[in-house]
């Protein structure tokens, strides 16, 4: 059937959103099931999609493989705390390294890891996009620090500075005049709105100067520190 139909058939199907895996098997063992993907049947019809299926998540080539360098951190010496908050693609925790060389021997900091279900190569993207902040290693004041990165074992973590006042989008919308928050703050003064646009300002020059572009500046994407500072964070996906 395969081999005729250079694929499988689906057949007497209901109509409805439909889901499949498939996952390699041979004389070794079964292998890791594939992601989740979806197709259609409309009412009294044939499936709309047609889905073709060719990447094994495990696969990894050598050009791929990520290799711990100077920044490597000891899982012993990271702890995690709480969640701060997800998205589709990892999820970020606040938690505390300690005995890092050149910094305070407690810190609080912030953890950026992948979800459980990624698979070896979403790993090593993972990683290798963290790796982008390195050259940011003499950062300015005003864009967020990376600390370093626990690649060896599960979870893997991207070590950053804590923001612990949130994004900025949050921080302002807390301090609107029409605000329904029950912990309204009162709104930023003049001073305060130029202060951290030319802390952004800054952030975003000294990113020109590296060379980069940031592609994706927004409220979001700038955090506010606990002393109110604005710095520019999302640089995973700079160029």
């Amino acid at each position: 059937m395969y081999k005729s139909n250079l694929g499988y058939t689906l057949r007497r199907a209901a109509d409805g959103r439909w889901s499949f895996r498939v996952r390699a098997v041979s004389t070794a063992g079964p292998g890791p099931w594939n992601y989740r993907s979806f197709f259609t049947v409309p009412l009294n019809g044939k499936p709309k999609d047609q889905v073709t299926y060719s990447i094994n998540p495990e696969y990894v080539r050598p050009a791929d493989v990520y290799e711990p360098d100077e920044w490597e951190i000891e899982r012993s010496k990271v702890t995690c705390l709480k969640e701060l908050g997800s998205g589709s693609f990892g999820k970020v925790f606040e938690g505390i390294v300690k005995n890092l060389p050149n910094w305070p021997p407690t810190m609080k900091v912030a953890l950026k890891t992948t979800l459980p279900s990624a698979a070896g190569i979403d790993i090593v993207q993972f990683l290798k996009e963290a790796s982008r902040m390195k050259v940011f290693k003499n950062a300015c004041n005003h864009v967020v620090k990376l600390y370093g990165v626990v690649s060896q074992g599960k979870p893997p973590y991207v070590v950053m500075e804590l923001m612990s006042r949130g994004d900025l989008r949050d921080y302002l919308r807390i301090r609107r005049n029409d605000s329904l928050a029950d912990d309204q703050k009162p709104a930023p003064s003049r001073k305060e709105m130029w202060r951290m646009a030319a802390e952004i300002a800054d952030g975003m020059a000294f990113l020109h100067h590296k060379g980069f572009i940031h592609r994706d500046l927004a409220c979001r994407n700038c955090l506010v520190s606990e002393d109110h500072v604005v710095k520019i964070a999302g640089l995973f996906i700079c160029r």
